[in-house]
């Protein structure tokens, strides 16, 4: 099986018509047809089967297609990369982070590798980590940097870079700032959250839980970490945020942390990359930098 066979079996999965995919690639019909037979005799099993005027994949056909994607991906970046290598360029690397980590770790690690590589281009999507972790599988990121590392490791490589605390805050006024607290102290305080859905706030959920006590009165909630802070000052509402979030050179050091034992929550921040995947060269002088940041 050569990899022109894969590019052609891919236009017919995409298109769903062998007629559709000629026009695309400029052969004929009867070439597609005797290539897709080729194939199905090689592996044993259908690839597509027909519906309608048209045909539709299989479930081995789904299966390589995905591998035909990930091998003409790997084969363009070793393209991309020897022509980088010959032409004296550094190429480009692309990282999918959450928000926490492309405030606070992404700067870092960016001024680093541009101190090696002057010449070297970052691109970086903030998304949730489902949405990087979607990206990554289907090679439109070269890695992830991400605080939400998955328990599977048979899909990605995942590699620690450091950890990340999640304190309760409340504004530099709040009473509760003056010392040390037990959960019970919070359990009459209103509150400003992320969604449920967050890692964040499903933690503390359960660390309330876990004493016995009923989950945190919500008054404000939202999607956007970001955002927290801002609702926080100036109001009597408690907050749950990454402490680097209360740093005094940043825009929210009107917070404070209120220290509670109870509600201290330390999450790792880790890398992942496909398991046995291609790392082109920029990635890999990436994940370099990234190993000892600290956030």
């Amino acid at each position: 099986m050569e990899l022109r066979d894969l590019a052609y079996f891919e236009a017919i999965a995409e298109l769903s018509h062998v007629g559709l995919a000629a026009e695309r690639l400029g052969r004929s019909k009867p070439a597609l047809t005797k290539c897709i037979r080729r194939m199905e005799a090689v592996l044993g099993t259908p690839l597509f089967r027909r519906q309608g005027r048209g045909i539709v994949i299989t479930p081995a056909g789904t299966i390589l297609l995905e591998q035909a994607r990930r091998l003409r991906a790997t084969s363009e970046e070793a393209l991309r990369d020897i022509g980088n290598f010959i032409q004296g360029q550094v190429g480009k690397v692309r990282v999918g982070t959450g928000p926490t980590v492309a405030e606070f770790i992404m700067p870092k690690i960016c001024g680093r590798l541009m101190a090696e590589l002057p010449g070297i281009q970052v691109e970086l999507m903030v998304e949730l980590g489902d949405f990087v972790r979607n990206a990554l599988r289907e090679d439109r990121l070269d890695l992830v940097i991400s605080t939400i590392l998955p328990t599977d490791a048979r899909e990605f490589d995942i590699e620690l870079v450091t950890e990340d605390t999640v304190v309760v805050a409340g504004s530099r006024d709040n009473p509760l700032c003056a010392g040390p607290v037990t959960i019970d102290r919070l359990l009459d305080r209103k509150w400003v959250l992320s969604s449920p859905s967050a890692a964040t706030r499903r933690w503390l959920d359960w660390a309330f839980a876990v004493h016995n006590h009923p989950p945190p009165q919500v008054q404000i909630e939202s999607n956007s970490m970001q955002v927290l802070p801002a609702l926080i000052s100036g109001t009597d509402l408690l907050g749950f945020v990454p402490r680097s979030y209360l740093d005094p050179s940043q825009p929210a050091w009107r917070l404070r942390e209120i220290v509670c034992p109870q509600t201290t929550m330390s999450r790792p921040i880790g890398m992942l990359y496909r398991k046995g995947g291609y790392l082109s060269p920029s990635a890999a002088r990436l994940v370099e930098a990234a190993r000892g940041v600290e956030i």
